[in-house]
């Protein structure tokens, strides 16, 4: 079971990323090397899957460093890269990062991205990445960065938890039952679905007749890249729940959930001087701000500490108690379900210390079950947020965690223990 050491990220990393960890200071760049060298989510030996980047050798291995430090000392091209097709879904950003390590040539040569498969009208799937080794091998990889929030075991009274669906939808017993219980932020993805899903369609593309017929050359080795967080109870009453699942790398990254309520009681524990909510893209590699000398924490009064690059305010914890509550609260769920009836409206939000433009961003959550209406709306979505400590010059996070609503977590049992959740989400 996760303690509270694990929840302040105290885990053990993947060799190369723990020595790298802090070598870099562009935030794409500590991206890459998260996404390259952090300590992938699934065990490599408990289910039998062939996972990416798992067995590089020391060469390899630096290769890849020496290119990191070339791309931190030259960033421009990356940058570039990125700012040609901007994203907001968190994992077609991972794709990017990955094509642009991979059109570089240092493990092998690039040969398609994002390949549609189709048959006759009908799309069958899309293989993500197809390359060639130096040692010649041909690998067809299957990427995914996922947030994941561990629920403990539904009630017995609530439908039998099924953990895999076929490609119409419909639920049937798979191999990853251990994974139900952990759910996506927003009730919209499961991770034993999204992995069902990957082994059972996504992997097998590759060996089918149709891209046989597209693609020359083979045969082609199929691998899971597959990325994340996992996120536990904070509140230590939920803590005692938690059964990790041998399916899982035990030196996966971790962070915590909570509600409002229990964050407010439970953040002395996690040893953050200062807050942060992390934008969607922001949800890899552990952050760092530059902080202007001048300012102390001690000091702030609920005061914002500055802005970090994409504009979210650095907030003590009573200025971020003060955000969180402004926007859990009812009138703001109001406001996020009116503005989804209005997609064009600009949605305000209560007023909290250090507000900004880019604070109007509400991730949602669903309520299986409930109708939603504007005397019934849904409410607000989840928020990760980070902790960070004072080093120097630099705010380095030090913790980080899902804040949900108070009745979020009655929602996901039922979810986790739903017979037929629908499809997992992208996220």
């Amino acid at each position: 079971m996760p303690g509270q050491s694990d929840l302040r990220q105290t885990q053990r990393l993947s060799p190369l990323y723990a020595a790298l960890l802090d070598c870099f200071g562009d935030a794409a760049v500590r991206d890459l090397l998260w996404l390259l060298s952090s300590p992938g989510l699934l065990n490599p030996g408990a289910a039998n899957i062939p996972q990416a980047m798992h067995e590089i050798t020391p060469e390899q291995e630096s290769r890849i460093v020496d290119w990191l430090y070339a791309t931190e000392a030259q960033p421009a091209p990356l940058h570039a890269w990125l700012a040609a097709s901007p994203q907001k879904r968190l994992g077609h950003y991972a794709e990017q990062l990955l094509a642009f390590f991979l059109s570089e040539g240092t493990v092998g040569r690039l040969i398609a991205a994002n390949l549609p498969l189709r048959r006759a009208n009908q799309t069958l799937g899309e293989c993500d990445f197809l390359l060639e080794t130096h040692d010649g091998r041909r690998l067809h990889w299957e990427l995914a960065v996922k947030c994941y929030l561990y629920v403990d075991e539904p009630d017995p009274s609530a439908s039998p938890q099924v953990p895999g669906t076929g490609d119409d939808g419909a639920a049937r017993p798979g191999a990853y039952a251990s994974l139900a219980c952990y759910v996506g932020p927003n009730l919209a993805d499961r991770f034993d679905l999204k992995l069902a899903r990957m082994i059972e369609h996504q992997l097998p593309l590759s060996a089918r007749p149709e891209f046989r017929a597209l693609v020359a050359g083979g045969p082609w080795q199929a691998e899971l890249f597959l990325c994340g967080w996992l996120f536990y109870p904070l509140a230590p009453r939920r803590q005692s729940a938690c059964r990790i699942s041998a399916l899982l790398n035990p030196q996966h990254m971790r962070g915590w959930w909570a509600s409002v309520s229990d964050w407010q009681r439970w953040q002395p524990t996690l040893g953050a001087q200062a807050w942060v909510v992390l934008p969607r893209l922001e949800w890899m590699a552990q952050r760092r701000f530059e902080a202007p000398a001048p300012l102390e924490v001690n000091s702030l009064g609920g005061t914002p500490l500055g802005g970090t690059p994409l504009g979210e305010p650095l907030l003590d914890s009573a200025a971020m108690l003060a955000r969180l509550e402004a926007h859990f609260s009812p009138a703001a769920g109001a406001i996020a379900a009116q503005a989804e009836l209005e997609p064009n409206m600009t949605a305000p939000i209560p007023p909290f210390a250090g507000a900004t433009a880019s604070s109007a961003v509400n991730l949602r959550a669903d309520s299986p079950g409930a109708p939603e209406t504007k005397s019934n709306p849904k409410p607000a979505g989840p928020w990760l947020i980070a902790g960070l400590k004072r080093r120097g010059d630099m705010w380095v996070e030090c913790t980080r965690g899902f804040v949900v609503d108070e009745d979020w977590f009655a929602r996901a049992r039922v979810y986790a223990a739903s017979r037929q959740p629908g499809k997992a989400s992208q996220a």
